[in-house]
């Protein structure tokens, strides 16, 4: 293991909908099938869909965020480090 830096996830090139009607209910982060930490939303107190984990580098970490729509159901982005 190796530096612990903290990693950002959003959801969406734009940002997504935090509305009532359509938003991200959780984000989880994923180094390969260890979970790092899962953070929920809701619309009444997140403006954002997004989260930040601190993470420990390792040569060859694959991380993966999982987000869970509330209209779309899961989402998924992997990322090698």
């Amino acid at each position: 293991m190796g530096q612990t830096i903290p990693v950002k996830v959003k959801v969406g090139m734009l940002s997504h909908p935090m509305i009532e009607e359509h938003f991200i209910q959780s984000i989880e982060l994923f180094a390969g099938d260890k979970s790092l930490g899962k953070v929920e939303l809701n619309p009444k107190e997140n403006t954002t869909a997004e989260a930040e984990f601190n993470v420990a580098l390792s040569k060859g970490l694959k991380l993966r965020a999982i987000a869970y729509c509330n209209i779309h159901g899961m989402w998924e982005s992997v990322r090698n480090i």
